[in-house]
């Protein structure tokens, strides 16, 4: 694969482990959606590491245990 061409959907992503690799993906070029249901350390996760690549991370806060949750991700 080809991270520059790369449109990653990565869940859990406002944890350590997840924010590590949302950074590697986006230092390496792919674009990111971010998706975790603590949206407050989601938004902090955007706004102090990832602050340099605002125009290939999007964030969405969900909680992927619930249907509904799930179907707004899938009409994103």
């Amino acid at each position: 694969m080809k991270l520059p061409q790369a449109r990653v959907l990565l869940t859990g992503a406002a944890g350590g482990i997840g924010g590590a690799i949302a950074a590697e993906l986006l230092a390496h070029g792919a674009a990111v959606l971010l998706v975790d249901m603590n949206d407050t350390a989601l938004r902090q996760l955007v706004t102090d590491k990832l602050q340099g690549y605002t125009d290939r991370v999007e964030a969405y806060t969900a909680n992927l245990t619930k249907a509904e949750d799930r179907t707004r991700l899938a009409e994103f």
